[in-house]
């Protein structure tokens, strides 16, 4: 005899009317899973949140160019490029 496990996901996703993703929902067996997005008025991706509550950030140069990578929870530096 086999034992059946049914799993439920339901997923949502919002967008900001230039059409970019703002949020990401995912709701498993009733847990809600969340990430967040934000963009400089270039449309660069600058800042993502997660269900954790850390957000990582993306500092850009002068250029547009990527030029570092922070964690904000901790406020400690990932990556310097």
């Amino acid at each position: 005899m086999e034992d059946s496990i049914s799993v439920s996901t339901t997923e949502y996703t919002s967008f900001d009317i230039l059409g970019r993703v703002t949020a990401h929902k995912q709701t498993t067996d009733g847990q809600n899973y969340t990430t967040g997005y934000v963009y400089n008025l270039s449309g660069a991706l600058i800042e993502e949140t997660y269900l954790s509550g850390r957000a990582v950030k993306n500092t850009l140069d002068a250029d547009g160019s990527l030029s570092q990578v922070q964690c904000r929870k901790a406020n400690e530096r990932i990556v310097r490029l």
